[in-house]
This record gives structure tokens, sequence and C-alpha cells, in this order.
């Protein structure tokens, strides 16, 4: 039985509001960026601290929390539920994770274990632009990483944000979510 891995890569949100999160993850973006464009090293670590302080207070004063990686879970969860139904699934197994690019489980880090456990990998980015900082990260770091005999094992799926089905859920999930909202003023 072949055993793949489907990794549904997408930004990721901080689940636990903290300044210790909020600086890891600006400081992860920074890494990122920095791979395509200069960042003073003075910024690369004043920017993370004053922004984890700020989204701290941001927190403390809203209390919103982020559903983003809860959303990315449930789709995991649902896309599992569908290859388990297919017919090919008595020959090949798949299984599906969500990841992200700045909050753990990080997409590179998935990736790197998935290499070695899986005959193949297909990553899913969610980004909703393809260019170098979502796919080109992610297609890069392939590249860099792993040994050409191993390249043939990866499969990337981008341009998901086209969807018409799928933007039709996003509308009608913002659409119920203004139903609750009062606007303030005149």
């Amino acid at each position: 039985m072949k055993k793949f891995a489907v990794i549904i890569s997408s930004h990721g949100e901080v689940e636990e509001p903290n300044f210790a999160a909020y600086r890891h993850q600006i400081q992860h973006i920074f890494h990122h960026a920095s791979r395509y464009m200069q960042i003073p090293k003075l910024a690369q670590q004043v920017i993370p601290t004053v922004g984890g302080a700020l989204m701290t207070l941001k927190y403390k004063r809203e209390k919103y929390r982020s559903p983003h990686n809860s959303i990315a879970r449930q789709q995991a969860k649902k896309i599992q539920a569908y290859l388990a139904q297919m017919s090919v699934a008595k020959s090949i197994h798949f299984d599906v994770m969500a990841t992200f690019e700045t909050t753990p489980p990080y997409t590179e880090a998935q990736l790197q274990e998935a290499v070695k456990r899986y005959d193949g990998i297909i990553v899913l980015t969610m980004n909703p632009i393809d260019n170098d900082l979502s796919c080109g990260t992610l297609c890069r770091f392939v590249q860099q990483t792993f040994p050409t005999k191993d390249l043939s094992k990866f499969s990337f799926i981008g341009g998901l944000w086209q969807d018409r089905l799928l933007a039709e859920v996003y509308r009608d999930y913002v659409c119920s979510q203004l139903k609750g909202v009062t606007l303030q003023g005149k």
C-alpha cells in the first residue's frame, strides 16, 4: 500500500495569545521575508519585540482570537474523510495534516518528516496569492533541502483561492459573522 501525506499549508495565527507567541510569530515572518529582501538586523530584533507587545495589548483590549488555525484543522479533517471514502483508498493511504508557515506545526518541519515516511507528498498552499512568499517559498525550500531523488515525491497545488465554491464558502462565513455586528457612530 502506498502512503501519501497531504499537507495543507496556510499562514497560521497565534493560538495562545501572549507576548512570547506573538514575538516568535513575527520573528518567523521576518526570517522568511529576509530570504527575499534585505531587512536590517536591528529591525529584525526590534520590530518583533514591539509588535509582540502591541499584539498582546490588542488581545487584552479586544479579546479576539483568530479562528484561522481551527478552520484549517477542520479543512484537514474533511479532506481526510473524503479521501478515505475514495475507491483508491484501498490501495493508497492518505494522512492529511494542517500546517502553518508562521506558527507550529510548521510546514517546513512537516515536509522534512513527511519525506522520510511517505511515498508521496501533496502540498495544498492556502495562501491567497501564489508567489515567492507563498508556494515559491515552499518550492524553493524543497529544492534546496532535499536530494534530487526525493523531489519526485512532491506535488504542489496552488491557486485554491481562485476556486468559486471555496470563495462562496468564505463569503457565506463572513456574511454570517456580519449579522451580529452593530455599527457605532451616526
